[in-house]
């Protein structure tokens, strides 16, 4: 049901009406209501908004699908927002769909999680507050009915982007010209579709601020080679379509013969054939004993009487070389093969004379993609394995996100840390032991934290300065100098006594809590290295001299104008 009422008596009470989670998310007058409670609830209101512009994008039209797209991918995914936390599979999909590589289901899959987060955090909460008591008092006035709405099964799907349904034909063995041709043809078709979803995708991306320009140059190089393609198709199409015109007409004559030294220190025969009708002039092709004989190998199946048509071996004759006496020899037994393949009404309309007699190769056939052989190696897979992640390419999903291309390069390497590779070699006296320290420190992080060390700098300084953790260091100095309002009273001068004591305190807590990570150096270098980085600072001065260079930092990348006049 979609909604229940305790009892009849109890209509006048509109608070007491329960709706379906479904049914208030399907009204948009009760969406309102729900952004009105969640209006103090940053992860809500972020969740809410990225559930309706997702919904905005389904029930727009085809043509905005890749803009609305681009502006959801940039407001929530770019730039994260608090509570959008997408899992990587799913962010690849979105970014292939904004590459135009796939349809829109992705963001229906983040859509889905996030409604499901929505209804688990925030539904029970809200059927018990004043805002939902304001909203079905508000749906009764306005003679809503709520039970009505129903799920649309409706989605956006992409189907240019999946392949046709095409039932299955029993095919001969050898196809026809014309069902090479509508083949091709429709693969024209499809061709140019994706051709123009990448079009719109890469004006979507244009028109977007702050889009990625990898993406802008990846879709620009797509899209002219997608344009050189369909040129080729169009070319081979009309070829074709020729050839299809004039079957029967057609005449394929050998009009002359010659010895010719190929790539190989042998000396070949070729032989130049003219097709042409009697309407209009043709071309010529060159081809050679061994061509005919793979024509005839792919035209038996479909006519048993070629195998009373001998044709001349394409091995050179024993104890003598091609001369023009074989060449003499040679062409009338080719020629009348011709003759009686071009007569065969089905042997004439077969692809495969005509791709023999193509200017091109293959013109109407489709291109296989090439098989990657993966050779493996036991032995290098095993010194692969011992020598731990250092030596292993890392095959992450997120490897191959744009979000996360920007720096990957760099994440690779360990250059952010160096500087705390000299700092380390200070404190825990690691003369002689530099390069090992810094390998073992590279292992460590990679496989404790499973992603290279500047990339986990990098996350960790970003989540030092994010916005939920700047509220919370305002919080917290806010409650540390101004106390339920009022200012802070003067902490008590402590004596030097207490003071050693509660040094030695927090000595003792800091030397019993080291981080793991400490533990490549050796214990009882990281117990001393930390104990001397304690004494350092409790030393005043070094403590003034580093709070002024953290403050002229800060203000330097605040206020760079100033900083540069100031410099001048």
């Amino acid at each position: 049901l979609d909604c229940y009422s305790p009892s009849d008596e109890q209509e006048s009470l509109p608070g007491r009406k329960v709706f379906a989670f479904s049914v208030l998310m399907e009204s948009s007058v009760c969406r309102e209501y729900l952004a009105r409670f969640l209006q103090g609830e940053e992860v809500g209101k972020s969740l809410l908004s990225f559930w309706q512009d997702v919904e905005n994008m389904k029930l727009s039209s085809k043509d905005e699908w890749h803009q609305l797209g681009n502006e959801i991918y940039q407001t929530y995914i770019k730039r994260p927002r608090p509570g959008i936390r997408l899992s990587k599979g799913v962010l690849k999909g979105i970014e292939a769909f904004i590459m135009a590589n796939k349809g829109p289901e992705a963001f229906l899959q983040a859509q889905k999680e996030v409604y499901q987060i929505l209804e688990e955090r925030y539904y029970h909460s809200f059927l018990v507050s004043e805002a939902y008591h304001s909203m079905v008092t508000e749906a009764q006035n306005l003679h809503l009915d709520l039970g009505a709405y129903k799920e649309d099964d409706k989605s956006p799907s992409n189907s240019n982007q999946q392949e046709e349904c095409v039932p299955a034909v029993a095919e001969s063995l050898e196809p026809t010209v014309e069902e090479c041709y509508a083949r091709r043809k429709s693969q024209l078709t499809r061709l140019e579709s994706r051709l123009d979803d990448k079009r719109r995708a890469l004006q979507a991306l244009q028109a977007t601020p702050n889009s990625d320009p990898k993406m802008v140059r990846v879709l620009e190089k797509e899209i002219q080679e997608m344009r050189a393609q369909c040129s080729l198709l169009t070319d081979q199409l009309r070829r074709a379509h020729d050839w299809i015109q004039g079957l029967g007409k057609w005449t394929a004559t050998i009009h002359s013969s010659q010895i010719v030294k190929d790539c190989s220190p042998k000396p070949m025969p070729y032989f130049t054939i003219l097709v042409s009708t009697p309407d209009q002039s043709g071309w010529a092709v060159t081809k050679t004993i061994a061509d005919f004989h793979c024509l005839r190998q792919r035209l038996l199946p479909m006519c048993p009487q070629l195998k009373q048509i001998s044709l001349p071996s394409a091995s050179k004759p024993r104890f003598r070389s091609f001369d023009q006496a074989f060449l003499d020899k040679t062409q009338p037994a080719l020629q009348r093969f011709l003759d009686f393949t071009m007569k065969e009404e089905h042997l004439s309309r077969s692809e495969a004379l005509y791709s023999f007699l193509s200017q091109s190769p293959d013109p109407l056939k489709e291109d296989l993609p090439a098989v990657k052989k993966n050779i493996s190696f036991p032995l290098l897979q095993l010194f692969r394995n011992l020598s731990g992640p250092i030596l292993q390419d890392s095959n992450e999903e997120d490897d191959d996100l744009y979000l996360y291309d920007k720096d990957l390069r760099d994440d690779k390497k360990d250059d952010v840390a160096v500087p705390l590779y000299a700092l380390a070699d200070e404190l825990f006296e690691l003369q002689g032991v530099f390069n090992l320290l810094r390998r073992a420190l590279i292992s460590f992080v990679q496989t404790y934290y499973g992603k290279p060390i500047n990339r986990q700098l990098r996350e960790w300084v970003s989540w030092v300065f994010s916005e939920p953790m700047q509220v919370y260091m305002l919080d917290m100095l806010r409650e540390s100098l101004w106390p339920g309002g009022q200012l802070a009273p003067e902490w008590p001068r402590r004596s030097e006594q207490d003071q050693l004591a509660a040094r030695k305190q927090a000595k003792a807590l800091l030397l019993e809590n080291l981080p793991h990570i400490l533990d490549v150096v050796g214990q009882q270098n990281a117990r001393k290295g930390a104990a001397k980085a304690f004494d350092v600072f409790q030393n005043v001065r070094l403590n003034k001299q580093l709070f002024y260079d953290l403050l002229e930092v800060i203000f330097a990348g605040v206020c760079p104008r100033a900083e540069a006049s100031f410099m001048m």
